[in-house]
């Protein structure tokens, strides 16, 4: 699969996009429901760097024809997926379109979630508030659902 720079730097991004995250399998990144008895993800599993934290679309990732089984290794991650509008945190995030040149299987895909407010990595307080809201906002996949899934998040 080849892959053009900047092929969906200009697609828009609507509230609902549903986008995924990567995360390591650890237990300092979930907590159990007592109630229902799954895993939920916790807010200090979404790590931002100084370019803000990585995300990418689901939608692309289905254009691209890339299955979700190829996300990650199931062994060791798992991804949650959750729409746009969660990273806006009344107005403290956002997500942007950043092309991964390193990521040949899903690098057309790749974006940041960044703050509203200047720098791209938002400040400790906004990344609090962003975190949580896209916690309240995900699902948990545990492992590939069916090769080709149909986003489903809150």
């Amino acid at each position: 699969m080849s892959s053009v720079f900047g092929s969906y730097s200009d697609t828009p991004i609507s509230d609902n996009e549903i986008f995924l995250h990567r995360i390591l399998l650890r237990p300092n990144c979930f907590v159990p429901n007592l109630i229902s008895g799954e895993h939920e993800i916790k807010d200090a599993a979404l790590i931002f760097d100084e370019d803000g934290m990585s995300v990418h679309s689901d939608m692309i990732r289905e254009e691209l024809g890339v299955p979700r089984s190829d996300l990650v290794n199931w062994d060791e991650r798992t991804v949650i997926e959750f729409p746009a509008s969660a990273a806006d945190a009344e107005g403290l995030g956002q997500i942007v379109r950043d092309f991964d040149a390193d990521d040949p299987l899903m690098g057309d895909a790749h974006g940041l979630v960044q703050g509203t407010a200047g720098p791209k990595r938002p400040a400790r307080e906004h990344r609090k508030a962003i975190r949580k809201s896209i916690v309240r906002r995900s699902n948990v996949i545990g492992e590939d659902p069916n090769l080709n899934g149909t986003a489903r998040a809150k």
